[in-house]
């Protein structure tokens, strides 16, 4: 059996309109739990190809799962889409190693969206499209860095 590069641990999150309109949203009908809230600058979302400056706010739902929601803009690859068209979501991957995590995934058939950035908080993130063309976002917190 092979190790793999995962944490174990994945996010479901949503790009969308209004990001506060629909934590709150959540949090009310649904029990959802706001947990963290960062407002993204163009020097972090211009590298990761996710447009301009915008909000992304997690929530925990009862069962301890967690959705985030981005409120990505013009000229953006997560820019909201028209409703029902299927591309206003994307995964996220946590992974123990970044670099080798990625280079498995290209070699895999996916491919890089953006270079791999570091954020100030030292957390590093990639997005790449997997084989189906699917947005997804590989993490690697700074306590499981190497």
């Amino acid at each position: 059996m092979s190790t793999t590069p995962t944490t174990g641990e994945i996010e479901f999150g949503m790009v969308v309109h209004d990001a506060d309109a629909c934590a709150a949203f959540y949090s009310r009908t649904l029990g959802f739990e706001e947990f963290r809230r960062v407002v993204l600058v163009e020097e972090i979302t211009g590298p990761a190809g996710m447009g301009r400056p915008g909000s992304l706010i997690w929530l925990r739902a009862p069962d301890g799962s967690t959705v985030k929601f981005f409120d990505g803009g013009e000229g953006s690859e997560y820019r909201p889409p028209a409703a029902g068209s299927g591309r206003d979501h994307f995964l996220s991957v946590y992974v123990q190693d970044l670099d080798a995590a990625l280079d498995a995934v290209v070699q895999g058939g996916g491919e890089p969206m953006s270079d791999p950035l570091t954020l100030p908080t030292g957390v590093r993130l990639v997005f790449f499209r997997d084989v189906g063309g699917h947005a997804v976002e590989m993490v690697q917190r700074p306590e499981v860095a190497g």
